[in-house]
This record gives structure tokens, C-alpha cells and sequence, in this order.
């Protein structure tokens, strides 16, 4: 069990260095890097009431390692994969926040991605908009 109480599988847990690209597959996130509309795919003995649903501090650690990873050719669409799914995050699934703060995070995560020059495609700005109607005050 790890300190979010949430229950993984033993590969998960026998990982020696910790990232979020360790943790990308129990998001939903293939090995490819590309996101899915679905998530978490991998967790196990979850609580229905935490199925589909994310922390703010699951979310910030997944934003302080994109930020802190170096862009280069190697891990591009990695992190515009990984941009999207925290894009995404920011919606009705961080039911722990109220509107006004996800609208905040998904700015400063959007503010963040076209700093880092990443890649957008329209389902980047497709996943902003929803997020936008998701938390509409």
C-alpha cells in the first residue's frame, strides 16, 4: 500500500528509482506515451469512491516532473503525453478542489507546456476547453 492508500501491483512497487514515468501506466497511459481518455487502468483493491478520481498532490507531483524534465528530441511526445493527461486531471476527476482551483492549476500547467515549447495538437486544446466546461463556476 503506498502512502496514498491506494494498492498496486508488485512491479510497481519494486521499482528501485521512482518517476512519473513509472507511474504513467497506472495512470492509463500507454508504453508509447500517448494518453487515454481512461484512467487509472492498473490500480488494484481501489476504493470505488477513488476510482477515477486523482489528489491535487498526485497531480502536483506529476506537474513538478514535467517541469523539472529536460526537453529534448528523446522525450518530446513523452511530455506533451504526460502535458495532456495532467491537462486532463484538471477537471471534475480532481473532485477534491473546488472549480476555481482547477481552473488555476490547468493555467499554470498550460502556462508551463508553451514555456517548455512543447508539441499541441488540437486534442491538447480540445482537452482544455473541456476541462474549462467541466469547471465552470
Amino acid at each position: 500500500v503506498s502512502s496514498t492508500g491506494l494498492c498496486f501491483d508488485n512491479n510497481f512497487l519494486n521499482q528501485g528509482n521512482f518517476s512519473i514515468q513509472n507511474v504513467l501506466p497506472y495512470l492509463g497511459v500507454s508504453d508509447s506515451g500517448h494518453a487515454e481518455d481512461r484512467f487509472p487502468t492498473r490500480l488494484l483493491s481501489t476504493p470505488n469512491r477513488n476510482l477515477g478520481r486523482v489528489t491535487k498532490q498526485e497531480l502536483e507531483a506529476m506537474i513538478e516532473e514535467i517541469r523539472t524534465s529536460e526537453v529534448n528530441s528523446n522525450n518530446l511526445n513523452l511530455l506533451s503525453s504526460q502535458a495532456l493527461l495532467a491537462i486532463r486531471l484538471c477537471g471534475t476527476v480532481l473532485d477534491q478542489e473546488c472549480q476555481k482551483e482547477r481552473s488555476t492549476l490547468v493555467s499554470s500547467i498550460w502556462n508551463m507546456v508553451l514555456e517548455k515549447s512543447l508539441p499541441l495538437t488540437v486534442v491538447h486544446y480540445n482537452a482544455l476547453l473541456r476541462v474549462h466546461l467541466e469547471n465552470r463556476c
